[in-house]
């Protein structure tokens, strides 16, 4: 059984975090999505090791690792020449292709984070950017903010185009 257990003072999972080798990984095309090469070459040109996670495999009765959730970062880092080393991974053994998808819709199953929300969180962690346009806007009297406030803005993306296309002088006069 791949559910999550408890009792009173723990939670058990069936998955196991173990090291594989990513040249053992494989993708079953009816279990999976299709791979975006785009987003492989997003995440391999801007590789951190952090931010991969886990990818989450299945060993299947012929003792290839399936992957159920993970392919496109996998496959980031066979691009990046990592292709021959081990990475740790959520593990489950014996799962059918129905529970692998399961599993897939289930890890998947999330609310995306809002421009916004991104936006915010850029801003705290100092992205120079994300800083910069809030600095510009601001010096307007202007503000970001989420809600209805007289000088709020909240169209993120669109004052963030406009950055990428003309610098903080263009967003400035664009206010």
């Amino acid at each position: 059984d791949h559910r999550m257990t408890s009792s009173h003072d723990q939670t058990g999972r069936s998955a196991r975090l173990r090291w594989v080798p990513i040249a053992d990984m494989r993708v079953d095309p009816v279990a999976q999505r299709q791979l975006k090469q785009p987003r492989v070459d997003y995440l391999a040109a801007n590789f951190d090791l952090e931010s991969i996670g886990y990818p989450t495999l299945n060993q299947r009765a012929d003792g290839h690792w399936y992957i159920i959730d993970g392919q496109h970062r996998v496959a980031a880092l066979r691009q990046i020449g990592w292709g021959d080393q081990q990475i740790q991974c959520q593990t489950y053994v014996g799962l059918s292709v129905a529970d692998e998808a399961a599993t897939f819709l289930r890890l998947n199953n999330n609310l995306r984070v809002s421009a916004f929300s991104k936006f915010v969180v850029a801003v705290t962690s100092g992205d120079p950017v994300s800083c910069d346009i809030d600095r510009v806007v601001r010096a307007q009297g202007l503000v970001i903010a989420n809600t209805g406030v007289e000088g709020g803005i909240r169209a993120v993306s669109a004052l963030a185009k406009v950055y990428d296309r003309g610098g903080a002088e263009a967003l400035a006069r664009t206010l």
